[in-house]
């Protein structure tokens, strides 16, 4: 794994374009991976499918767990790493119990999880990796809300951006039991994922301020450009059973928002005490 992710630097000007079509070719097929669950459903119907996905989440889990411990042995960060590590998978639990609406959702995880193996060996940098999962994340549900259901009264799910952020983290800290760290000298904030991402809020901060976009759709108001939302939270907790068997926290935009930043901030604290090196 470590000759992998040591490749995977060096080959950057290859890895980032096919990192590319890795994101877009998981975000614009939606409509055909549905179908394709829907034929994966079986006779044993919704029930039994959603424990096979349970089932084969916890052996993945299970797997990728052993071989990050068995990586960490020697590994100079070993204690920050495991404890990232464990927080990861129980934000990750609470997040598939109260986010998700059913077991279906749980491939966000795997989904984000590749990129953010391959992000951490091309940036080196653990913020850097996830801010550039938010965006992907952002891009993805967008492309749902805009593109697949335009007309749906749907929120832009930041649920899922949040499975999604979380898949990224467990891709992000895999790939740094593989690789060397030293204690950090000064870290290094300037980078093009986070300035990308801090220019996204600041755009869209500018855009709410000046009322070219809104939080939630008005159709009464006709001079703003677009809105987050075309669903308006009712009530704390959210069902339909149309969606999914379990009852969630459907967030709203700026709960979205903020909890990417505190999430970021939370794992910003790696960065701020260990640096990838080269030996």
């Amino acid at each position: 794994m470590t000759k992998i992710l040591q490749w995977i630097h060096v080959h950057k000007p290859i890895v980032w374009p096919l990192l590319l079509v890795y994101i877009l070719t998981v975000s614009f097929p939606h409509l055909i991976v549905q179908d394709k669950l829907a034929i994966a459903i079986g006779p044993g119907g919704l029930p039994v499918f959603y424990l096979r996905m349970a089932i084969g989440a916890f052996l993945v889990g299970t797997i990728a767990t052993i071989l990050y411990l068995n990586a960490l042995k020697s590994h100079p960060a070993r204690r920050d790493l495991l404890i990232a590590w464990a927080a990861t998978l129980l934000l990750a639990l609470t997040a598939w119990r109260y986010l998700s609406v059913n077991n279906s959702e749980l491939v966000h995880f795997v989904q984000y999880a590749i990129p953010g193996l391959i992000l951490i060996a091309l940036t080196r940098s653990v913020t850097d990796s996830l801010a550039w999962i938010a965006i992907m994340g952002g891009f993805d549900e967008g492309y749902q809300f805009w593109g697949i259901h335009p007309t749906w009264g749907i929120p832009w799910d930041f649920n899922d951006i949040i499975l999604d952020l979380l898949g990224g983290a467990l891709g992000v800290l895999f790939g740094l039991g593989f690789l060397p760290t030293t204690p950090t000298r000064a870290p290094n904030w300037r980078r093009p994922g986070i300035i990308a991402l801090a220019s996204i809020y600041t755009t869209g901060a500018l855009l709410l301020t000046t009322g070219y976009a809104l939080l939630y759709e008005d159709k009464a108001n006709t001079t703003y450009w677009f809105a987050l939302s075309r669903l308006r939270n009712k009530g704390f907790w959210f069902f339909d059973e149309t969606w999914g068997p379990r009852t969630i926290h459907a967030l709203t935009t700026v709960e979205g928002l903020i909890l990417i930043v505190l999430l970021l901030a939370a794992y910003s604290r790696f960065d701020a005490r260990h640096e990838v090196c080269d030996q």
